[in-house]
């Protein structure tokens, strides 16, 4: 078992996970000839966005909190 000290980011890296979609969306979209393909990157794109709404939404009700738990997590390494 790696301890804290693993240069592997976290399992569930949100932001390189995204960024990878993002890219091969757009790279997708800049590459594909047909209208329906390009339609069809363009929802993806959308049900992205769409599902980070509620994660913009949670972190704004608990900014004071969170911000707290950080920085006694932040303080105790």
């Amino acid at each position: 078992m790696e301890g804290p000290s693993s240069s592997k980011p976290p399992r569930g890296n949100k932001i390189g996970e995204d960024t990878g979609v993002l890219m091969r969306v757009i790279k997708t979209l800049s590459a594909s000839e047909s209208i329906d393909h390009r339609n069809g990157e363009k929802s993806k794109l959308e049900d992205f966005r769409k599902s980070d709404l509620p994660l913009d939404y949670l972190l704004s009700q608990h900014q004071s909190p969170l911000n707290a738990v950080l920085k006694v997590n932040h303080s105790s390494h």
